[in-house]
C-alpha cells in the first residue's frame, strides 16, 4: 500500500505562506537584535511601550532573547535581573504586561547600570 506524502494544492499553499511568514518574522527579529547591538534601539523603547503596540513578529519572542543582545548585559546579567525581578526567563512580549516590563527594566538597571549610560 502506497502512502501519499504530497498534500493538496491548498495545503501546500498554506505551508508556503506559513514558511514565508516565519522567515519574515526571523528576519525582523534578527534586524532588531542588530539594532539593539548597535544602539539604534534601546531596551527602554522596547520594554516601555504598551504590549498592544508590539508588531506581530515580536509578540511571540522571548524578552530574554533580546536582552542578551544588549551591549553590556549578556546571559549572566540577564538571568540575575530576572531573578531580582522574580520573573521567568520564558516570558514573551505578548505575555508580559507593561508593569511587569517596567519591573524587569528596573532590575536590569540595577544589575547592569553601565549598559544604560
Amino acid at each position: 500500500m502506497a502512502i501519499s506524502v504530497a498534500g493538496t494544492g491548498h495545503q501546500l499553499e498554506q505551508r508556503e505562506r506559513a514558511l514565508r511568514k516565519a522567515n519574515a518574522h526571523r528576519s525582523s527579529r534578527s534586524k532588531l537584535k542588530g539594532q539593539l547591538k548597535s544602539g539604534e534601539v534601546t531596551l527602554e523603547e522596547l520594554l516601555g511601550r504598551h504590549p498592544h503596540e508590539d508588531p506581530e513578529w515580536l509578540t511571540t519572542m522571548r524578552i530574554a532573547a533580546l536582552i542578551i543582545h544588549t551591549p553590556g548585559i549578556g546571559k549572566t546579567k540577564c538571568r540575575k535581573a530576572y531573578r531580582r525581578a522574580q520573573l521567568s526567563e520564558g516570558l514573551t512580549f505578548r505575555a508580559t504586561p507593561r508593569a511587569t516590563r517596567q519591573r524587569l527594566l528596573t532590575a536590569l538597571h540595577s544589575t547592569a547600570p553601565a549598559a544604560f549610560r
